[in-house]
C-alpha cells in the first residue's frame, strides 16, 4: 500500500504497545505523524492519555482533542532532560502498512507547538524531522 502521509496528521494505527488507556479504538492507537523515513516507514509520536499528576518541570505535554480528529482529550508528551533519568519521548518508527485510517490534522500553529516541545526536550531532530 502506498499512501500519502503528511507531517502533522493524526492516524489510527495498529501498534503493539503495553499501555492500557482509554485512547485505544479496538486494536488501534492514535499517532501523530512527524516525517517519512522511507517509502514504507514513517516517524511518528504516540498519542497518550493526559498525565493524572503534576508533571511540570519533568515533562511537557501538548493537548490534542476533537479538533485534531480524536474522540477525546489526549496529549503528545516528552520528558525533559534530567541528569540520572531515562527520558520518555514516545517517538517511534513504524511501517506505513500499520496506518489504518486518517483521523485528522493538527493546525500549523499546534504543529509548531509540538516541534517546540521536541526542541525543548533536546531530542535529536534526526529522530523526528
Amino acid at each position: 500500500m502506498d499512501i500519502t502521509v503528511m507531517r502533522g496528521e493524526v492516524w489510527w494505527a495498529n501498534y503493539e504497545l503495553a499501555i492500557d488507556d482509554e485512547l485505544w479504538d479496538g486494536t488501534l492507537r492514535p499517532i501523530l505523524l512527524l516525517s517519512r523515513t522511507s517509502a514504507r516507514e514513517v516517524k511518528a509520536m504516540m498519542i497518550v492519555a493526559p498525565a493524572m499528576v503534576d508533571i511540570s518541570g519533568i515533562a511537557i505535554e501538548v493537548a490534542l482533542g476533537i479538533e485534531d480528529g480524536l474522540l477525546q482529550p489526549a496529549v503528545v508528551r516528552v520528558a525533559l532532560p534530567r541528569e540520572g533519568r531515562i527520558l520518555c519521548d514516545w517517538l517511534v518508527t513504524m511501517n506505513e502498512a500499520d496506518l489504518v485510517r486518517r483521523a485528522g490534522t493538527l493546525s500549523p500553529a499546534k504543529l509548531r507547538v509540538v516541534e517546540d516541545m521536541l526542541v525543548r526536550a533536546q531530542l535529536d531532530s534526526a529522530r523526528w524531522a
